[in-house]
């Protein structure tokens, strides 16, 4: 997986049963602060933000919008393939990142941080396990893993 656009590591979920695969997770890493613009973290961490912002700075929304962050914010976003799975979308962004514990309690003390992914999941119920590696993984870092889970289904027609 990459920080663009992913090799295929294999299948969601059944294709077969759930009718194609669902779209490609999208996995951040995030780090906010009210006081600060978190600059350090491009050195410290040794990655390029995908985007990063000072407090109180005016952003431009994609429908032309402008509006004023009220916190500092940097974010490395990768995307899967879409039959990838998304914990190893989330092992691989680990992989990238130091494994030392002091610098990531001093971090996640400083910063508020977590790693969002946002996925669609099949309308049906599904299931799924996060490996004993993902979780030490994220445990030596002190991040909490935040997942948005939102049903793959067609629109309803409001009038049915």
């Amino acid at each position: 997986m990459s920080d663009t656009v992913s090799q295929t590591f294999g299948t969601f979920i059944e294709q077969a049963f759930f009718g194609g695969p669902p779209p490609a997770p999208e996995i951040s890493l995030r780090f906010f602060s009210t006081d600060e613009h978190p600059t350090e973290l491009t050195e410290l961490l040794g990655i390029e933000p995908t985007s990063s912002n000072a407090p109180n700075s005016i952003l431009t929304l994609p429908d032309g919008t402008e509006m004023t962050s009220r916190h500092g914010s940097w974010l490395w976003v990768i995307r899967g393939a879409p039959d990838s799975l998304w914990h190893e979308g989330v092992e691989y962004m680990l992989s990238r990142l130091p494994d030392d514990p002091d610098l990531w309690q001093r971090l996640t003390t400083k910063y508020q941080a977590d790693i969002f992914c946002e996925f669609a999941v099949p309308p049906k119920s599904c299931s799924f396990e996060l490996p004993v590696s993902l979780m030490r993984g994220l445990v030596r870092r002190n991040l909490p893993l935040n997942l948005d889970l939102t049903p793959d289904c067609p629109e309803r027609d409001p009038n049915d």
